[in-house]
């Protein structure tokens, strides 16, 4: 399997992007956040969320201990965010597909 992997060659086109300078496309996607309003304002939002929901996975956990004392309700919470998260993704998963 070694063998195998050695043998491998890396393709062209990925060489010819290595070559590309990556400041240069880091200024031109500031560029394009900074000049164009939507692109913004949706990067701004998108970094919200992330945050709160990298947030939500580090404390969700102690805000729970904090607030319910009883495993149960934890456990019966943490089930209704796993449901409503599953939900989501079937729904956009749907929505993608119609």
């Amino acid at each position: 399997m070694c063998l195998c992997f050695l043998s491998l060659r890396e393709a062209s086109v990925s060489q010819d992007r290595k070559k590309e300078k990556v400041l240069a496309q880091l200024k031109d996607v500031s560029v394009a956040i900074s000049r164009i309003k939507l692109i913004r304002k949706s990067h701004d939002l998108l970094t919200a969320l992330a945050l709160t929901e990298l947030f939500k996975s580090e404390f969700g956990q102690l805000y729970m201990l904090r607030y319910f004392s009883s495993p149960q309700i934890i456990w019966v919470a943490l089930g209704c965010i796993c449901f409503t998260w599953s939900l989501g993704s079937l729904i956009a998963h749907r929505s993608e597909q119609g």
